[in-house]
């Protein structure tokens, strides 16, 4: 027992100081993961309370009639009828399902004159696009072409938003 007693005075007396110095200034890794979580949530804690005060306020509609080509005129249509009360064949659901056929004949009516609209813009587009297409496989698609000039003739001076001012 003497001997294990002399052994362990003698390590301890002769331990350097130095390394027992670093180890307690060194901090726990999980400690600097805590501190830069925390740096974080704090950051995005001021970047949302800077953005909060924008958050529900109603857009100024004087504002953005400037940037307004023509606004969109959509048709009323009358709902289906829903059979609420059971009863199909009462005078009310009859005349709900009347205005609803009626419209909807309407409209098939009227798609009838839009066949054929493009087709001008068809026979003049698909040569340009599909045109020279040596062993190619390409793709087309004129209603997105279509669009696109038409929104890019709305924000151009020789376009019609450009003509009307």
């Amino acid at each position: 027992m003497k001997n294990n007693e002399a052994k362990t005075y003698r390590h301890v007396n002769h331990a350097d100081d130095e390394p027992i110095g670093t180890a307690a200034r060194r901090t726990k890794p999980w400690v600097r993961r805590g501190v830069l979580a925390a740096c974080l949530c704090f950051a995005l804690a001021v970047v949302l309370l800077l953005m909060l005060p924008g958050c529900g306020k109603t857009p100024d509609p004087a504002g953005e009639e400037q940037f307004i080509a023509a606004r969109a005129e959509y048709p009323e249509t009358p709902l289906y009828p829903r059979d609420e009360d059971g009863d199909f064949g009462s005078p009310k659901s009859r005349e709900q399902f009347e205005a609803w056929r009626q419209a909807r004949e309407t409209r098939l009516a009227l798609a009838g004159s839009y066949q054929g609209a493009l087709d001008p813009f068809l026979r003049d587009t698909i040569p340009q696009f599909l045109g020279g297409a040596a062993g190619e496989n390409r793709v087309y698609s004129p209603l997105n072409v279509y669009l696109a000039m038409g929104m890019l003739a709305e924000i151009t001076e020789t376009g019609r938003a450009g003509s009307r001012s």
